[in-house]
């Protein structure tokens, strides 16, 4: 008996010391005190020594222990920087992703010639919407249209408006100097030359015509006063705001399509953007490549079958000069555009091409001007295509990705 008791304590005191005596768990404590006499009862009714038993399970826990430690230190191993390189990687990819949205929500440079250059303008009412379906705003349209363009100094070669979408062939005149008509030089340098020679009274002019006698009066009476106190330097900085906004087709656009959008907002009391996004712009070759594209905004009003014949569609520039229209008349003069020789199936097509590329015109004229504005010709740049329309072999610029559709 006295044996047995002693063995019992002899156990009782190794388990105490091995489990119950570094937890400061009091529920852990009983468990392992629970788990420590089934222990001990085992080991008494196999007569084995309590202490070579617990030596052993101690044993095999420490290589259990250090075993599982061992795995979890490779796993770590491995898994660690798997999971850095793959968080580093989606890292990447993201960043990549985000720059490659803001490069495709950036504006690019819009395509501009020195000198005398030619545009095909699109521009669409916002979700294509037709707001400018009655007589009434067409007419109101086509007035800011004139004036626009008389402020900015620009000439509209021929135009054709429709419901939700206006077509403009612009003609933007060579850098000039407006008193003398002397040429100025080419570069920035010139730009701010041609600017300053647009006198304070041509500046008053033409505000005049864009906004209307009051607004010229106001501004009369402003740079008056500011002269009389010998603020010159101010007076001229008022002259050059206006100034800014003339001979530049971006700039003209602007000018018409706020113009048009404050009427519209007034009048049918309409909230948010009315036209859809920037305008498009074709730098186009003069010549028969311009009469193509003249003779293709003509023919709007009998593609879309409102008209049998361009010259009966009134909102057109053909139109117009029908009626004897003289803003139409002048613009026409400029190119002398006729649809002499234009086939009915031929003035039926819509041509994308024409209103969707960035340069029209001859093979050598698109790549110089490609080259100017750093297009890449190939598989990865814009591509050029060739094709004949209205009495002319053209070459235009488009993106590898986007075809150019006819339909």
């Amino acid at each position: 008996m006295h044996n047995i008791a002693r063995e019992k304590c002899r156990a009782d005191c190794f388990l105490h010391k091995n489990w119950y005596g570094f937890s400061g768990d009091r529920p852990l404590q009983l468990g392992w005190q629970v788990w420590g006499q089934t222990l001990r009862r085992a080991v008494f009714s196999m007569g084995t020594d309590p202490f070579e038993v617990a030596s052993a399970n101690n044993f095999r826990e420490s290589c259990k222990n250090s075993f599982t430690i061992l795995l979890q230190f490779f796993y770590n191993l491995f898994t660690i920087p798997l999971q850095l390189g793959t968080a580093i990687l989606l890292s990447f990819l993201l960043s990549a992703h985000k720059r490659r949205g803001k490069e495709n929500m950036a504006r690019s440079a819009r395509v501009k010639a020195d000198g005398v250059a030619y545009y095909h303008v699109v521009s669409r009412v916002a979700n294509k919407a037709f707001l400018f379906g009655d007589a009434k705003r067409k007419g109101r349209v086509l007035d800011f249209l004139r004036r626009s363009a008389e402020f900015s100094g620009v000439d509209v070669v021929t135009y054709a408006l429709m419901d939700n979408h206006i077509h403009l062939c612009v003609r933007v005149p060579e850098r000039r100097d407006v008193g003398s008509g002397e040429a100025a030089s080419s570069g920035a340098g010139a730009d701010e030359g041609r600017r300053r020679d647009v006198g304070a009274g041509e500046v008053l002019r033409r505000v005049g015509v864009l906004y209307g006698a009051r607004r010229r009066e106001a501004l009369e009476r402003d740079l008056a006063v500011l002269r009389r106190e010998g603020r010159l330097d101010e007076a001229e900085a008022e002259l050059e705001r206006f100034r800014r906004r003339m001979g530049d087709l971006s700039e003209f656009m602007k000018t018409f399509k706020q113009r048009v959008s404050q009427w519209y907002n007034g009048e049918a009391g309409h909230e948010g953007t009315l036209w859809e996004g920037r305008f498009k712009s074709v730098l186009i070759e003069g010549g028969e490549y311009l009469r193509a594209v003249v003779n293709y905004i003509h023919m709007n009003p009998v593609r879309a079958k409102i008209v049998p014949h361009a010259s009966q569609y009134a909102w057109s520039a053909l139109g117009a000069a029908a009626l004897g229209d003289a803003f139409a008349l002048k613009g026409l003069s400029l190119v002398g555009v006729g649809l002499e020789g234009l086939s009915p199936q031929e003035a039926g097509v819509r041509d994308r091409r024409l209103s969707n590329g960035v340069i029209l015109g001859s093979l050598g004229f698109v790549r110089r001007f490609g080259a100017m504005f750093a297009f890449g010709f190939g598989r990865r740049g814009r591509r050029i295509v060739s094709f004949s329309r209205h009495g002319a072999d053209l070459y235009a610029t488009h993106g590898q990705h986007s075809a150019p559709k006819v339909a």
